[in-house]
């Protein structure tokens, strides 16, 4: 796993984290952590993974369901929303050159 997928993987913990109300007091209560450790860890470039694991858990999580989590939120980022539809929807051309650009990401 290189440097910004492991950094990526903790962006979406944390989204996780917020998502599901989770606080960093209740994770470090569950990890057998103070919260500041916590803190510390959840904001360190390089997290061992024994120690990121021991958060997952804490989170009654798994690094598989956060990496699930990781590549659906990447391809949601290519999805056009509906405004965004109906407003090209109104201009061909500009629907034309919006996809185009799109598909060639």
């Amino acid at each position: 796993m290189s440097s910004s997928q492991a950094h990526q993987l903790l962006a979406t913990f944390k989204d996780f984290l917020k998502t599901k109300g989770i606080t960093y007091k209740y994770l470090a209560s569950r990890a057998g952590m103070t919260e500041l450790t916590v803190k510390r860890l959840m904001n360190r470039p390089h997290l061992p993974l024994d120690q990121l694991l021991t958060l997952f858990a804490a989170a009654d999580t798994s690094i598989a369901e956060v990496s699930t989590l990781q590549a659906n939120l990447k391809s949601d980022v290519n999805l056009m929303s509906n405004d965004i539809a109906k407003a090209l929807s109104k201009q061909p051309a500009l629907f034309f050159c919006f996809t185009r650009h799109s598909f060639w990401r």
